[in-house]
């Protein structure tokens, strides 16, 4: 049985929809259609209609991928079509999403924002299900190295990253790896008397 990791998926999908709403910024003359398409996307992804998500995700990129179109709403539609490949176990394509996931997040955000570690883990995962750990280790070093600085111990996202990335490392038989990456889980009694990290 092959392992599946554990992806953290913020619901890309459903979050693109609600926080562009919210935040209106970057409006455009496309940003009506970019909006319908995101919005059929999310409806046949929970019906589980992978093709059909993937057409509207796909119509959407193409509407903000246009002259004007804003970065945020990209970075949120490229990082819900790797998440939709790799479900569908579509590697390559996941591979090449997540890359320009982690290249649209830096240029909006700066390199030390959490939020950047969500598609470097899911890229590490995506290379861990297909025991490439040489590719996964520096994605994880990478990953562990940002939420500890950024993310409290006991942060949902870098517990269950922890935890799924150890399990990939077991998968693929690379015990010491997983241990040493377990051992930075820490009760949250104990981190809540350590230095306070941002969520």
């Amino acid at each position: 049985m092959k392992f599946r990791g554990s992806v953290i998926c913020l619901l890309a999908l459903v979050l693109a929809v609600c926080a562009t709403r919210a935040s209106g910024a970057g409006s455009s003359a496309g940003d009506g259609a970019w909006q319908a398409y995101m919005d059929a996307a999310a409806l046949a992804d929970v019906e589980g209609r992978l093709e059909d998500a993937e057409r509207s995700l796909l119509a959407a990129l193409r509407e903000v991928e246009k002259p004007g179109g804003a970065r945020m709403r990209l970075a949120f539609n490229v990082e819900a079509l790797a998440e939709l490949y790799h479900r569908a176990g579509r590697r390559d394509d996941a591979e090449a999403f997540y890359l320009r996931s982690v290249e649209l997040w830096e240029e909006l955000l700066g390199p030390a924002q959490p939020r950047i570690g969500i598609p470097i883990h899911n890229l590490a995962v995506l290379n861990l299900e297909d025991c490439q750990v040489d590719e996964a280790l520096p994605l994880i070093a990478r990953v562990m190295k940002l939420w500890e600085r950024t993310l409290r111990a006991d942060h949902p996202d870098r517990v269950a990253a922890i935890r799924s990335e150890a399990n990939g490392l077991r998968r693929c038989g690379r015990d010491d790896e997983a241990t040493e990456l377990e051992s930075r889980l820490k009760p949250p009694s104990e981190s809540a008397t350590g230095t306070v990290a941002r969520d």
